[in-house]
């Protein structure tokens, strides 16, 4: 692949070339179920989207993966996939949770995406 700047291993597609594109979902039962979901996309102009839904709350039930892809076009996105969810589902902003895990707590985790400001 020489076309490939960087790759990232993710659950399912949500978005590509700006069309709803489950690739992948269906191999995961979970994916038609509302749960909480974090997910990364690109916008046409190379900026990204990092999100986090929120769910198993009496305010907040979650995303099915279709639910996802339409957020993700929502905001935009050409390129999206789904990432991790439930209890991980977790985005911090300045050292603070701006979500509400569905754990009620933070946990260990196998990976994450983190970003930086120059």
């Amino acid at each position: 692949l020489k076309e490939l700047h960087w790759g990232i291993g993710c659950g399912w597609s949500l978005v590509k070339d700006g069309k709803i594109d489950l690739t992948g979902a269906t191999i995961f039962d979970h994916s038609k179920y509302k749960n909480p979901r974090t997910m990364i996309g690109v916008k046409s102009d190379k900026s990204f989207i990092l999100a986090v839904a929120d769910g198993r709350t009496t305010t907040s039930k979650g995303l099915t993966a279709k639910e996802q892809a339409e957020v993700m076009l929502s905001l935009q996105c050409t390129h999206s996939v789904n990432m991790d969810g439930g209890g991980s589902a977790e985005m911090i902003v300045n050292d603070k949770i701006v979500n509400n895990p569905s754990d009620k707590c933070e946990r260990s985790i196998g990976s994450a995406i983190i970003v930086y400001k120059k």
